[in-house]
């Protein structure tokens, strides 16, 4: 028996579209609660001031 594993590729859907919607402030506090590779929460991080993206993990 052989067993193979994929890689997980995730590929964010509508990203440029959420992000410019989201309208995000720098200071902003923001929960990205859907499954999937963090595409969106990375880009949405990327936006937000060093204060807040300190705890970014």
């Amino acid at each position: 028996m052989v067993l193979m594993i994929q890689k997980f590729v995730h590929k964010p859907v509508l990203l440029n579209e959420c992000i410019q919607y989201l309208n995000i402030k720098r200071d902003g506090i923001y929960l990205d609660g859907t499954l999937g590779g963090a595409g969106h929460s990375i880009k949405i991080a990327e936006k937000l001031s060093d204060k807040r993206n300190a705890n970014w993990n």
